[in-house]
């Protein structure tokens, strides 16, 4: 049997291999951000093809650990000391905006996220308590998330008992972009189809499709149920200047 000894030396091990896993394949998905040197460093000692850190770490352990992790730390070190001083320039002695401000939805990032074709994930809590969580179209009209839904949807009797709900936006592109936002629905019945729903549909499925949706549900649906949700409480994620608070960037 493993000694207690040798078992925490192993899960040392995972843990630092899990690290440089992690820091090895930001390094290479942001080829195109960090300078040259470092990424020679990094495609020399970790190899030039994702996910090939085990071989790395398997062969040259302490050279792997060094390289990825140095080269991880220093860079984003330098992206947010970088980050902290341009707004220090710019915006005289104001902090940069902090999670849960809503003046966050004014961010570049957000702004492409709220009219990009990606559904929000929308959370809320089921009548028995636990969590729930869906995938839905919105359209932002510049203060609210209006999402429509058939008057039969699940969703729609827990958002009444409970109407305290999240949703984010996320993209699957690496360094990820996030919204998050918490708010409280409002629910609303309407005649036919919604026209924030008509909207929503041209952007995801483009202007001919999309009017060939709208054709077909129409034929499916006399009534549709506004959600509407205004934000109460905005967060962003670019993993270059804002990280999750966990992480000591």
């Amino acid at each position: 049997m493993e000694s207690d000894g040798k078992r925490r030396t192993n899960a040392e091990s995972i843990r630092r291999l899990d690290l440089v896993t992690h820091s090895a394949e930001y390094v290479h998905g942001m080829r195109d951000a960090v300078p040259q040197p470092l990424i020679d460093i990094a495609r020399e000692k970790c190899g030039s093809q994702r996910r090939r850190w085990c071989d790395c770490h398997g062969s040259m352990p302490e050279i792997g650990v060094d390289c990825c992790e140095v080269i991880f730390q220093r860079y984003t070190l330098r992206r947010t000391r970088r980050s902290s001083k341009a707004c220090s320039s710019t915006r005289g002695t104001n902090m940069p905006v902090q999670q849960g401000d809503l003046e966050l939805l004014k961010n570049p990032i957000a702004q492409q996220l709220l009219v990009s074709q990606i559904p929000a994930r929308l959370a809320y809590i089921w009548m028995d308590g636990t969590p729930r969580v869906i995938p839905i179209w919105f359209h932002w009209n510049g203060s609210e998330f209006i999402m429509g839904t058939p008057p039969k949807a699940p969703k729609l009797k827990a958002l009444v008992k409970n109407p305290r709900v999240a949703l984010t936006i996320d993209d699957n592109n690496f360094p990820h972009r996030v919204l998050l936002v918490r708010g409280t629905a409002r629910t609303e019945t309407v005649e036919g189809i919604m026209p924030e729903y008509v909207i929503a549909a041209e952007r995801y499925f483009g202007r001919d499709q999309g009017r060939i949706w709208i054709q077909q549900l129409g034929t499916m649906l006399s009534k549709m149920v506004r959600v509407t949700v205004r934000p109460e409480w905005v967060g962003l994620l670019d993993f270059q200047t804002r990280f999750p608070s966990a992480l000591p960037l």
